[in-house]
């Protein structure tokens, strides 16, 4: 099992090895996944994993405005856009 401190540690290496050559980065998770006892191809895709969901986390936010934007400033022309699609023949 794989300790929360494990899990940062390899979370930090993959944001900070992504510069490096493949060969040196396959290197490092080789070397990790024998002190960890796991596969490297397992902690390759924790951290993988991990750092798209801090992407995610870091989307949230700005997404969730925009969207909010585009409601308040388009909620007018839904109806007109909703007549349209059904006078053309197209759902919605």
């Amino acid at each position: 099992m794989i300790s929360y401190h494990n899990i940062i540690v390899i979370y930090r290496i993959e944001t900070k090895s992504r510069s490096l050559p493949h060969n040196v980065r396959s290197a490092v998770f080789v070397h990790l996944a024998k002190v960890l006892s796991c596969e490297k191809e397992t902690l390759i895709k924790r951290a993988k994993r991990m750092v798209l969901a801090q992407h995610d986390e870091k989307l949230r936010r700005p997404i969730a405005v925009l969207k909010e934007g585009v409601v308040w400033n388009f909620s007018p022309y839904f109806p007109v856009a909703v007549k349209y699609s059904v006078i053309v023949g197209l759902t919605v």
